[in-house]
């Protein structure tokens, strides 16, 4: 099977429609290089976008006749910060096209999409367990676990 089409399929995995990943990826360039001298050196390359709110991520995959390949990703700020007159971007991570590879870029393209809790002052420490409302992630992770409360629970200690 064509790494391409190995990318297409690993889309649909963060696509909210698996079946209609077109909705979601903008493929930009697609061309096949091939060498008249040595077909073994022939290749695919691919470049595609896909985007949320805030950023924009540029997947290259390169398809080689022989060996790994490869896979990359950039991001992109789609919007400039204030006074600033060009986007932030960044590279997230490459490498050979693996499964591995990807699984990289997909912790990384996560990993830029979450947003920071805004909590004013530790939930845990100190505060009656009866008033448990709301803890950041830190506070599970403590010495005391069982002190710990869930985002998910409401006037209760779990």
């Amino acid at each position: 099977m064509s790494k391409i089409i190995t990318l297409m399929e690993w889309l649909k995995e963060i696509t909210r429609y698996p079946h209609d990943t077109h909705k979601f990826v903008q493929i930009s360039e697609r061309e096949g290089i091939g060498n008249p001298v040595n077909p073994d050196e022939n290749f695919e390359r691919v470049v595609l976008y896909i985007y949320t709110d805030s950023h924009c991520y540029s997947i290259v995959a390169i398809d080689k006749a022989s060996g790994d390949g490869y896979l990359g990703c950039q991001v992109s700020a789609r919007k400039p910060l204030a006074g600033e007159d060009w986007v932030r971007g960044n590279d997230l991570p490459d490498g050979p096209f693996t499964r591995n590879t990807w699984e990289k870029i997909k912790d990384a393209i996560i990993g830029y999409e979450l947003v920071e809790l805004s909590i004013s002052e530790p939930c845990c420490e100190g505060v009656p367990y009866s008033s448990y409302t709301r803890c950041s992630a830190e506070a599970v992770i403590t010495e005391r676990p069982t002190e710990a409360c869930s985002i998910d629970s409401k006037d209760k200690k779990t």
